[in-house]
């Protein structure tokens, strides 16, 4: 694992991202860490405006199943934050994480998404298994995400799984169930997944044809993380409405590109 203070990863490790689809890091400082919770706390307690940010409810707290006293434990999901909030705009920018990623993509990039998963205690829900790029309408020209815990994320609390090398299998069926679009399951065995349990501004480097999924969140503790997409600037939008609004993170941008 790169240490703190290196901002590219090593020859092993861009190796391990080539052959298993994913690698690990340190990205954020502590003091980040305690920044990027505050900040979300603030937007879930409504001290801070959303604006334009998605807020997406827990399902079961959004269908009636579940009431909650503490409001900070309703939300899911925040979609949105590096184009509305300077805060996360500048951690997703920083050398720690920009540089790697131009390792893996190229020096012209662009954001396509950027969030939070919150996954609250005894309520967060568990996200099955899949892959990020059938989700999108757009002819990558490579891709890559990095997924932060800013608490520690253990198998119990919802950390990450991810079925190793199974990228090289290229993009496999999924099909929509309730409140979730997921590999079909007999493209996969449960066993091959394996934990991905990491601490607090660890940041986990992943091909978006990895397949990956979350358990829901069994413990009394929080497991917060953030999320930011990147891609090519080169890559193409393939539907017919309008053209995503990516955030401009590195090098050039190109005309029909998203």
């Amino acid at each position: 694992m790169t240490q703190s203070g290196e901002q590219t990863l090593s020859d092993s490790e861009f190796k391990q991202y080539q052959d298993e689809g994913y690698v690990l890091t340190d990205v954020l400082a502590n003091d980040e860490v305690e920044a990027a919770k505050t900040r979300l706390r603030e937007y879930v307690t409504g001290q801070r405006e959303t604006g334009d940010l998605a807020m997406q409810l827990e399902p079961r707290v959004e269908q009636g199943e579940v009431e909650v006293e503490d409001e900070t434990k309703a939300y899911r999901k925040i979609s949105g934050l590096v184009r509305h909030d300077e805060l996360f705009y500048d951690l997703a920018t920083k050398p720690a994480i920009l540089e790697p990623m131009k390792q893996l993509l190229g020096p012209h990039l662009k954001m396509y998404w950027s969030g939070a998963m919150l996954k609250p205690p005894q309520i967060g829900s568990e996200k099955g298994p899949h892959q990020d790029l059938p989700y999108w309408p757009i002819q990558f020209q490579g891709e890559c995400s990095v997924w932060i815990p800013l608490d520690e994320a253990t198998p119990d609390n919802g950390c990450m799984q991810v079925i190793p090398g199974a990228h090289k299998r290229g993009q496999l069926p999924h099909v929509s169930v309730e409140n979730d679009f997921v590999i079909q399951d007999d493209q996969y065995e449960e066993s091959q997944f394996q934990s991905v349990p990491m601490d607090p501004g660890e940041g986990l480097f992943f091909y978006g044809l990895l397949p990956h999924f979350t358990r829901s969140n069994q413990t009394t503790d929080w497991r917060r993380a953030i999320v930011f997409a990147y891609t090519s600037s080169r890559s193409r939008y393939t539907a017919d409405s309008d053209l995503p609004d990516c955030v401009h993170v590195s090098g050039e941008s190109f005309p029909g590109c998203i």
